[in-house]
């Protein structure tokens, strides 16, 4: 390259560099003057680290400041900020509060939204009839997934068999319409029985014209039929398309399913790279399974270059946010000092969370180190030392470990606090 052409490159980018900076400066000018649509630019400028440094405490101050102007969009990202303690202290109260203020005002997601937390569990103040309440606004205000939500509230109505065959019959309604919602729902219901004879070919059939609308759950749920033959002829190239498709429409169970097959050579070649992309894309959304492959790649040094201090970050970040998978890791590199000071006593704390949250190869290593602590209490004892530990019974935990190879394990697991699903290595939700 001549000397001619790099310096146009190098005055092209100097000319963006200060073209960025200049917009700050006025968008910075416009928020001080207290435009609310400035302040929310400028809150989302923070939040993700965009021109400015990434800083959700003061994400948070300018969406305030844009809310209490009732700008829509701040009040849904204050709903947000409070429902997931991002920059502020986790309030159920004041995240229902934000969504129903803009609800009031005729947002349709923010309906959902308020619905949503209504219907959580982990919200103290959870009320299934102010969950359903919202959701029969954002239905009445054209929502085709609140439409399909109130026809599972009919099928679910088991007292009433009317209520039960209307519901079904809504789904059907909806599904001619176009709604990939209850197309999707419809696929659910053959699948497994529910409402309907099972049928795995016609649920198969539902799931397909979802996905080909567009419904990246209907993608997940054709990929997991064609790697088990449910309903389809089992074809890993199939599987490949569908959890790609799924993960370009932003489906963080697509997304780290993408990743698996590319790394692990399902429907095609071993593409380490691309595996990486995936795991990165869901990681930005909070995958716990996707945030601990990047700590498993750090560590090993497979698909990303060697860092075994990154990988112990994105390792804990997985597991703060409820991945065994992630506690299994850590116990490892706690008992034999990678990265981490080696400390037996740690690593048991570390298999004990994993095989509290549902993770085989964590409840293994938990039930070996008690083993290996009985052996040497044994010793202990018949030389007269004095036992300074209790020693607890490894045989409930082999109970467990056996029983989760026929079962779901899902029902021990707690919920990644983000993003509200019950996620394992091994798992299959889609």
């Amino acid at each position: 390259m001549n000397v001619s052409r790099i310096l146009i490159f190098a005055f092209a980018a100097f000319v963006a560099m200060f073209s960025s900076a200049q917009s700050l400066f006025e968008l910075s000018k416009s928020a001080s003057a207290g435009n609310p649509e400035a302040q929310y630019q400028l809150a989302i400028k923070c939040l993700y680290g965009e021109g400015l440094p990434q800083d959700s405490v003061k994400a948070f101050k300018y969406f305030h400041l844009s809310a209490e102007q009732k700008y829509a969009p701040a009040m849904k990202a204050l709903g947000n900020a409070y429902r997931d303690g991002d920059g502020v202290e986790q309030d159920w109260k004041q995240s229902t509060a934000f969504f129903e203020k803009a609800a009031e005002g005729g947002d349709v997601q923010a309906m959902m939204e308020a619905a949503l937390n209504y219907g959580n569990l982990q919200n103290p103040d959870w009320s299934s009839s102010k969950a359903k309440e919202w959701y029969q606004k954002a239905a009445e205000a054209g929502n085709d997934e609140a439409k399909v939500i109130l026809a599972k509230y009919n099928l679910r109505d088991y007292g009433n068999t009317n209520n039960k065959k209307l519901g079904f019959q809504q789904l059907k309604d909806y599904a001619a319409q176009g709604n990939t919602f209850a197309m999707y729902e419809l696929g659910e219901a053959y699948y497994a029985g529910h409402y309907v004879e099972k049928d795995r070919m016609e649920a198969a059939k539902w799931y397909r014209k979802a996905a080909e609308a567009g419904n990246a759950k209907a993608m997940n749920a054709m990929a997991y039929c064609y790697d088990n033959g449910k309903g389809v002829p089992m074809d890993a190239e199939q599987v490949r398309y569908w959890y790609v498709r799924s993960a370009e429409a932003g489906n963080i169970t697509g997304q780290y399913k993408a990743g698996r097959c590319f790394q692990k050579g399902i429907g095609g070649e071993v593409d380490l790279d691309q595996a990486m992309k995936w795991y990165f894309e869901g990681a930005e959304q909070n995958s716990a399974l996707c945030i601990m492959k990047i700590g498993e790649a750090y560590l090993t040094g497979k698909g990303l270059e060697k860092n075994v201090a990154k990988g112990i970050s994105f390792l804990r970040r997985a597991a703060q946010l409820g991945n065994g998978r992630a506690f299994t890791i850590l116990g490892d590199c706690c008992s034999e000092g990678i990265g981490l000071k080696q400390d037996k006593d740690e690593a048991l704390r570390m298999y004990t969370e994993a095989y509290e949250h549902g993770d085989r190869a964590g409840g293994e290593a938990l039930a070996r180190m008690l083993e290996d602590r009985y052996q040497e209490f044994q010793k202990r004892k018949e030389r007269g030392e004095e036992i300074k530990f209790k020693y607890i019974d490894p045989t409930s935990i082999w109970h467990d470990i056996v029983r989760w190879q026929d079962e779901d394990s899902t029902q021990k697991l707690k919920p990644n606090p983000l993003t509200g699903s019950y996620e394992t290595e091994e798992d299959l939700t889609y």
